[in-house]
């Protein structure tokens, strides 16, 4: 049987009834279960994306090593000493004094810039035995 409720199916048809209009979630149009404008899952993208730009702003607002700035998307939050509690990106329940704490030990980096750090070929031996090998290379 199908359900009048989409993906929920938790609710027993005979509620169905007791609703005259249907709530939807203003971003994603999935059926609420309680009254407000978002479901669950859209207000913890929306936590989530203003801390993230809350952070991004409170560090600068551009990568610490190149001076790019744009998307926010293109940021990530780079803990130079393995001093790290949580993940920036991931949380939305703490409180901005918890997270400013956190901050305080994070570079703001670009994603190229972040990769860069952690890719490990700005290792002096590693580019130095890199640009001597001659070994086969791949060919297509």
């Amino acid at each position: 049987m199908c359900s009048p409720f989409g993906s929920n199916n938790r609710r027993k048809l005979h509620e169905a009834s007791k609703r005259e209009t249907h709530i939807v979630c203003r971003l994603c149009g999935e059926l609420l279960a309680r009254t407000g404008n978002f479901c669950y899952a859209c207000r913890s993208r929306i936590r989530r994306y203003r801390i993230k730009a809350a952070a991004v702003s409170y560090l600068g607002g551009k990568c610490q090593r190149c001076g790019w700035s744009g998307n926010l998307s293109g940021f990530d939050f780079h803990h130079p000493n393995d001093d790290k509690e949580f993940g920036i990106g991931k949380e939305s329940n703490r409180s901005w004094k918890v997270l400013v704490r956190e901050l305080k030990k994070c570079e703001l980096l670009c994603s190229n810039c972040h990769r860069a750090e952690h890719s490990g070929t700005r290792d002096e031996k590693f580019l130095m035995i890199a640009g001597e090998y001659r070994g086969s290379l791949l060919k297509w």
